[in-house]
C-alpha cells in the first residue's frame, strides 16, 4: 500500500525530477530497505527523504554554461593533470575536489532557495541557484606537494566597487581555499587568524587563480599561504597567510574528525558514544565518578567517559546537517583560544623549570641598511637560495646546550660576555663583508662566539650515545642557525613568485658578453657562499674543528649547500628561479655558454623540490652535505666524522618523527648528484678560464677564486 501511495504522488508531480536535475536519479521503484532508511532519515529533518528516488548531492565543480572561455581553458588544463591513462601504473598527484552545498538541509544544491534568501546569502559559496551569479570555482588538490589551486570566476552578486569584486568575497574565497587545503591534509580545522593584503582590484567577471600551499605545521597549528593572481600569474591581486588550528576532540583532546552527535569529537569517542546508546549497556565507576578523561586514560573508565560526553552535549537528538551556527562557531573560537593559552602556560612552566638562567634574545644590528656601504646585496645568485629575514625573527635564540647544568651556565656566561661589547654580532659583521675582498681565512677569523658558540666547546656534547634530548636540541640549534642566516621568509618569497622577467629583460641578459655574465654570476654566487659560511659557523661542533679542516669543508661543500638552498626559491610551476629580484628561466643564462650545466642545475632543483622538504629538513640536509668526512685535505677526519654522525642522527630523528623515513635514501642519492654538478661547474670554470684568464684574475671576487680556482691555476693566470 505504501508503494502505491508513493507512485500516486509521482503521477501528480511529474515535474519533480526536473527540479532536482542531475541530483536525482529517475528510478520508479523502491525496495523495503531503502524505504526504511528514508523513514529513519526523515526523523532527522530531511524533508525529501520519503521520495522514492536515491538523492545524490549536486556537484558544483562541474563546468556549466556561465563559464567563460578563460575559465574553461584553465579548468581543462588542470583537469588534464587529474586524468589517468590506462597505460599509467601510478596515479597522478592532482585531484579535482567535488563541491557541494552543505549550508542547507536540502541536498539538491539550493534549488529551493527563493530570490530573497539568495540576496541575503551571498557569502555562502554554493547557495545560489543561478549559474554564474556568484561563486564559480573549482579546487584542484595536490596532496603530494601539499598545495592546491583554485580557479575562480566572480558573478554579478559579488560586486563591491563598481565593476569590481567585493573584498569580502575575495576573503571568503581565500578562507575557503586555505581551509580546504588544511582540512584535506590534517582533518577538521578552524581558521584562527587570516592576514590579507589586497594588491590590486579584481574586475567583475574575470577569472583568477588562487595558489595555496602549506608553509609549516607546528604541533596543532597549521600555517598556510595563499595568493590570488591572474591566470598567467603576471598580476598579483591578493596575498594572504592563514593560521589554522586543528580542533581537538572535546572529550579526550585527541585529533578530531568532525561533528558527531552534536559535538566535535574524534573517531574513538564517536564510536564509544554510539555503542553506549544500546539499551543493554550500563557503566559504573569505582572511583567516585571523578576520573580524568584524556587521550591516555579515556579507555580506563567508561562511566566517566560517557558522563563527559553527555556533559559536553553529545546526543542522538543533536545530530545536525549543514553549516555550524554562529553560537557553535563562537564556542569553537573560545575553545581554540583557551587551548592556545593552556599551551603557552605549559611552555612557560617548562621553560622556567628547565632553564634557570634564560639567555637573552639575539638582536641583529639596528643600523639602517641604507647607511652602510658594506652591506651584502640581497641574495639572488645564479644558484639562489631562499633566506628568512633575520629582522623579522621574534623568537628567542638560545645556544645549543649540554645536559649538565654547569655546561648551560658556562654557555650563558659566554653569551653574556660576548654581548658586553655592544650590539655588534657575527651576523652584523658578516653584513660588513665585501664579497669581492673576502677569503675563507678572513671569514673564519670572525669571532663566531659572539653568537653563543662557546656553548659548543664542551666535548661531551658529541657523546657516542646521545640522548633524545641532545638530538632535539641539536635539531633546534641547526634549524635556528639556518633561519638566522637567511634573508627572506617564505611569505615574502610567495609574494614575489609573480615577478617574472619580461621578454625584453631576458634579451638584455642574453646580449651581455660572456665574460660580463660570468663575472655577474660569480659575484652573486660569492654572496650566497658567504651566507653558507655563516651557517657553517653556527653548526654545533663546526667551530671546534681545526681551521684547516673548516676551510677544506667549505671549499669542497659550499657550492653543494648553495645548490640545496636554491630549491627554496625555485618555482616548480614554471621552472624559474629567483635571480636579480625576479624569477628567471634557464634561457636568461644563455650568454654563459653553459647550457648543459644550467639545465642540470634546474633539473636538480626541480627534483629536490618534488621531495617537499620542510624548513627543518632543508637545514639538517644542508648541514649533512657540508659536514662530510670524505672531503679531501682533512687533517682530523675522526673529529669531522663525530660531528657528521650527530647531524645524521638529527636528520634521521626528524624524518622518523614526520613519518618520512623513506626520504633518507633519496637524500643520499641527491648528494651524489650534487657532487657531479660541482664537478661540472669546475669543468666549465676551467674552460672559461682558458679564454678569459684576465677576467678571472682581476674581476672575479677573491673568495670565489679561493674556493674554486686552485693555486696552480692562479699562478698560471698571474704569469699570463
Amino acid at each position: 500500500m505504501i508503494l502505491r501511495c508513493l507512485h500516486a504522488v509521482r503521477r501528480f508531480i511529474p515535474h519533480y525530477p526536473t527540479l532536482c536535475q542531475d541530483a536525482v536519479s529517475r528510478r520508479s521503484l523502491v525496495t523495503i530497505p531503502e524505504l526504511w532508511y528514508s523513514a529513519r532519515v526523515s526523523a532527522r529533518g530531511l524533508s525529501m527523504s520519503l521520495w522514492p528516488f536515491s538523492v545524490s548531492p549536486w556537484d558544483f565543480s562541474q563546468p556549466n554554461a556561465s563559464w567563460n572561455a578563460e575559465m574553461q581553458d584553465v579548468y581543462d588544463r588542470y583537469n588534464a593533470l587529474c586524468e589517468v591513462n590506462v597505460e599509467e601504473t601510478e596515479k597522478r598527484p592532482w585531484r579535482k575536489l567535488p563541491s557541494y552545498n552543505r549550508s542547507l538541509k536540502y541536498v539538491t544544491g539550493g534549488v529551493y532557495l527563493s530570490k530573497i534568501i539568495q540576496s541575503k546569502a551571498r557569502l555562502f559559496t554554493r547557495n545560489i541557484k543561478e549559474h554564474g551569479a556568484a561563486f564559480e570555482y573549482v579546487v584542484f588538490m595536490n596532496k603530494q606537494e601539499k598545495r592546491c589551486v583554485c580557479v575562480f570566476q566572480a558573478g554579478h552578486l559579488l560586486e563591491g566597487p563598481p565593476g569590481h569584486v567585493h573584498g569580502g568575497a575575495i576573503a571568503t574565497m581565500i578562507d575557503t581555499v586555505t581551509g580546504t587545503l588544511a582540512g584535506y591534509l590534517v582533518g577538521p580545522v578552524m581558521t584562527a587568524n587570516l592576514n590579507i593584503n589586497y594588491r590590486s582590484p579584481v574586475p567583475l567577471g574575470s577569472v583568477v587563480v588562487l595558489h595555496s600551499a602549506l608553509d609549516r605545521i607546528e604541533g596543532k597549528k597549521i600555517f598556510v599561504t595563499c595568493r590570488m593572481t591572474s591566470t598567467d600569474e603576471s598580476k598579483l591581486h591578493t596575498e594572504a597567510t592563514a593560521h589554522i588550528e586543528v580542533i581537538p576532540c572535546k572529550i579526550c583532546g585527541d585529533k578530531s574528525s568532525g561533528v558527531h552527535y552534536g559535538v566535535i569529537t574524534c573517531e574513538g569517542c564517536k564510536g564509544f558514544f554510539r555503542r553506549s546508546q544500546s539499551s543493554s549497556v550500563q557503566y559504573s565507576c569505582s572511583r567516585q565518578s571523578n576520573c580524568l578523561i584524556d587521550r591516555a586514560s579515556r579507555n580506563r573508565c567508561q562511566s566517566c567517559r560517557l558522563k563527559k560526553c553527555v556533559a559536553q552535549g553529545m546526543s542522538r537528538d543533536a545530530v545536525k546537517f549543514g553549516r555550524m551556527s554562529k553560537r557553535q562557531r563562537d564556542s569553537l573560537f573560545a575553545e581554540v583560544e583557551r587551548h592556545q593559552q593552556q599551551q603557552q602556560q605549559q611552555q612557560c612552566l617548562q621553560a622556567s623549570q628547565t632553564e634557570p638562567e634564560p639567555l637573552p634574545a639575539y638582536r641583529p644590528s639596528k643600523e639602517p641598511r641604507g647607511r652602510s656601504t658594506h652591506l651584502i646585496q640581497p641574495l639572488v645568485p645564479t644558484f639562489p637560495y631562499t633566506l628568512d629575514s633575520d629582522l623579522n625573527c621574534s623568537s628567542e635564540v638560545h645556544p645549543y646546550q649540554g645536559s649538565a647544568t654547569g655546561e648551560a651556565q658556562a654557555a650563558a656566561l659566554a653569551y653574556r660576555s660576548s654581548q658586553r661589547g655592544g650590539e655588534s654580532s657575527s651576523f652584523s659583521t658578516l653584513r660588513g663583508f665585501d664579497s669581492r675582498r673576502s677569503t675563507p681565512e678572513a671569514i673564519l677569523s670572525i669571532p663566531g662566539n659572539e653568537m653563543g658558540l662557546r656553548a659548543f666547546d664542551t666535548e661531551g656534547l658529541f657523546c657516542p650515545y646521545p640522548t633524545s634530548t641532545h638530538i632535539e636540541e641539536l635539531c633546534a640549534s641547526i634549524f635556528r642557525s639556518h633561519r638566522e642566516t637567511s634573508q627572506y621568509r617564505a611569505e615574502e618569497l610567495q609574494a614575489l613568485r609573480w615577478k617574472i622577467f619580461g621578454r625584453e629583460e631576458v634579451h638584455a641578459y642574453q646580449n651581455k658578453s660572456m665574460d660580463e655574465m660570468w663575472q655577474h654570476c660569480a659575484v652573486r654566487l660569492t654572496d650566497a657562499v658567504q651566507y653558507v659560511v655563516e651557517f657553517a659557523k653556527r653548526i654545533p661542533g663546526f667551530r671546534q674543528l681545526g681551521q684547516n679542516d673548516q676551510i677544506a669543508l667549505l671549499k669542497s661543500g659550499s657550492m653543494e649547500v648553495v645548490l640545496v638552498r636554491m630549491s627554496r626559491i625555485f618555482n616548480t610551476e614554471n621552472s624559474t628561479v629567483f635571480f636579480d629580484g625576479k624569477f628567471a628561466g634557464p634561457e636568461l643564462f644563455k650568454s654563459l655558454a653553459c647550457g648543459d650545466f644550467i639545465a642540470s642545475v634546474f633539473d636538480f632543483a626541480h627534483s629536490l623540490c618534488a621531495l617537499r622538504l620542510t624548513e627543518q629538513q632543508v637545514a639538517l640536509f644542508s648541514a649533512l652535505v657540508l659536514i662530510n668526512a670524505d672531503r679531501p685535505c682533512l687533517e682530523d677526519r675522526d673529529r669531522v666524522l663525530r660531528v657528521r654522525k650527530d647531524v645524521e642522527l638529527a636528520l634521521s630523528h626528524i624524518l622518523h618523527r614526520d613519518n618520512q623515513e623513506s626520504l633518507l635514501h633519496k637524500l643520499y642519492q641527491k648528494m651524489t648528484l650534487l657532487k657531479s654538478l660541482c664537478t661540472l661547474h669546475m669543468e666549465k670554470l676551467r674552460w672559461f678560464r682558458q679564454y678569459y684568464p684576465l677576467t678571472v684574475h682581476s674581476l672575479f671576487p677573491p673568495l670565489y677564486k679561493e674556493l674554486f680556482v686552485s693555486d696552480t691555476d692562479m699562478h698560471t693566470m698571474v704569469t699570463l
